[in-house]
């Protein structure tokens, strides 16, 4: 089984992040994936979150909160949301990567399409959490590098 690399991070608390960690290209595309949809919960805690990335790390990634969030128009009643309408009760010693693995998804989308924020180290058992849209992870080419994050060649 893969292990995730957000799921070896020594925690999970962003302000105590080592800095191999905190800049490294999971955690910053992770917090940038927050701002690409319209069910996301990207808020102004994850926002204070990208900007000390950014701080730390040297970037100048785009903060801004997504105008359009499930959040933002009162008049419109959503009715629940659930990427697959499959729901999983989580057991004692459940992380995130172990739940990706079991439905063949990425960790951080088990953490992203949750409305609650997840703690990936320590997801209370009995919590009911949605899983993304599978995808064949056995055939993903893992072969090539990343992009840097900050565009430039190496």
């Amino acid at each position: 089984m893969r292990a995730d690399v957000i799921d070896e991070f020594t925690t999970s608390s962003i302000r105590e992040m080592p800095m191999e960690e905190l800049c490294s290209f999971c955690n910053v595309q992770w917090h940038q994936m927050m701002q690409t949809s319209p069910y996301s919960h990207y808020d102004n805690n994850y926002k204070s979150n990208l900007e000390h990335i950014n701080r730390a790390c040297g970037l100048t990634i785009l903060t801004d909160i997504p105008k359009l969030t499930l959040f933002e128009n009162p008049h419109v009643e959503w009715g629940p949301y659930c990427p697959t309408h499959l729901l999983y009760t989580t057991s004692a010693g459940d992380t995130c990567d172990g739940i990706a693995a079991q439905f063949k998804v990425a960790s951080a989308a088990v953490r992203g399409v949750n409305w609650s924020p997840i703690d990936c180290f320590a997801i209370p058992e009995g919590n009911q959490t949605r899983t993304p849209k599978q995808i064949d992870i056995d055939n993903v080419d893992v072969s090539s590098t990343p992009p840097p994050i900050d565009g430039k060649a190496p």
